[in-house]
């Protein structure tokens, strides 16, 4: 399974290649890969406020992100999801 940072990648490579697509496949392909986006970049969140709450309290991060705590732990259970399911592909369970 691949990290954020992986798939930014690999978002920007398919960008550079839209320009050489023709306009119908170019519109349909930019429309997809705004939803491809928003996941990549909501998982790249969900892990930086992770590790932010390695060093700071949840009360402190939600407050500099200017979110509630309830968002915190929202964004920590997502991101530890995501963790156990990679996990879990990685060994076949």
């Amino acid at each position: 399974m691949s990290t954020p940072a992986d798939e930014l990648r690999a978002l920007a490579a398919e960008l550079d290649a839209l320009p050489d697509q023709p306009a119908l496949l170019r519109a349909r392909r930019a429309r997809e890969l705004v939803e491809v986006a928003k996941g990549v970049l909501s998982r790249a969140r969900q892990e930086a406020i992770y590790e932010a709450t390695r060093g700071c309290s949840w009360a402190e991060v939600a407050e500099a992100l200017g979110v509630s705590k309830v968002a915190v732990n929202k964004a920590i259970t997502a991101h530890l999801r995501e963790l156990r399911d990679r996990q879990d592909a990685a060994t076949g369970d």
